[in-house]
């Protein structure tokens, strides 16, 4: 077999670039110093504080989901029976009720099937 694509050997590469790059090159401005911070940053640490919170909450959720998925349905065909039974009575709102827990339930959903926390992907391949 023949070798099709010939790379250039030794120093001839350096030869041909030199002449072509030199023009290019220019210096290179000094970099604007940044102002160093120093002391507290209440902003990160409640910013740290709320993403802990959020992944303890999540990872609650992920370990006891069959149950709390199990209730929230229940809850929600209580609250399905409730509104057919109190459907035409002024005043007891049945129907915004189950759709606030239908609402309640898809977000749950939503929460723990695409929510992951920084600390679980370490584990994926």
């Amino acid at each position: 077999m023949t070798n099709i694509i010939q790379f250039p050997r030794g120093n001839a590469r350096k030869a041909v670039l030199a002449p072509v790059l030199a023009p290019v090159l220019a210096p290179v401005p000094a970099p604007v110093p940044v102002k160093q911070t120093q002391g507290f940053n209440a902003w990160a640490l409640l910013l740290g504080l709320v993403r802990g919170l959020v992944n303890f909450v999540w990872l609650v959720m992920m370990i006891g989901w069959p149950v709390i998925n199990w209730l929230a349905c229940m809850d929600l065909l209580f609250q399905f029976g409730r509104m057919i039974y109190f459907w035409h009575t002024p005043g007891i709102h049945a129907g915004w009720m189950f759709l606030a827990h239908f609402a309640g339930l898809s977000a749950l959903n939503y929460f723990v099937a695409s929510y992951e926390p920084k600390f679980m992907r370490v584990y994926r391949e």
